[in-house]
């Protein structure tokens, strides 16, 4: 982990000082002039290591939805670093004129077709236990 002091927003934005405990931080935050208004931004170094694993072994992360009757709609490679996690299959509801129900889910795979195999098993396993969902608060 590693905290940066920064101040300011935009083109105002600055990094004061790079620190190894959130202690020296706060210590470098009280000795610089008070003219600035700081923050200490606390970053990972070298990102998750669980991601970082997976990718050495050719797995990367990727977000599918499918409809109910298994039709992937929507299949990507997870971009965002905040989202950069498996989750569990949940329900939801397109917003707009359909408002189809669907499944989405971010697996770990090998490709695109390896994330929606991955999650129509999901699917299938989801409405065995289940049944058929008619609503995104059934479960």
């Amino acid at each position: 982990m590693i905290y940066v002091l920064t101040s300011g927003s935009y083109s105002d934005y600055r990094v004061h000082g790079v620190y190894t405990t959130k202690e020296l931080a706060e210590f470098a935050q009280n000795i610089f002039d008070s003219y600035y208004e700081f923050d200490i931004e606390k970053y990972e170094l070298d990102g998750p290591v669980d991601l970082i694993s997976k990718a050495r072994n050719g797995l990367y992360l990727f977000r599918v939805d499918m409809f109910l009757n298994g039709d992937t709609n929507y299949v990507r490679r997870v971009p965002d670093y905040e989202d950069m996690q498996p989750k569990e299959i949940e329900l939801s509801r397109y917003q707009g004129s359909s408002n189809d129900l669907f499944f989405k889910c971010n697996v770990f795979a090998k490709d695109e077709q390896h994330a929606v195999k991955i999650v129509n098993e999901k699917r299938i396993q989801y409405i065995a236990l289940n049944g058929v969902p008619t609503k995104v608060d059934d479960k």
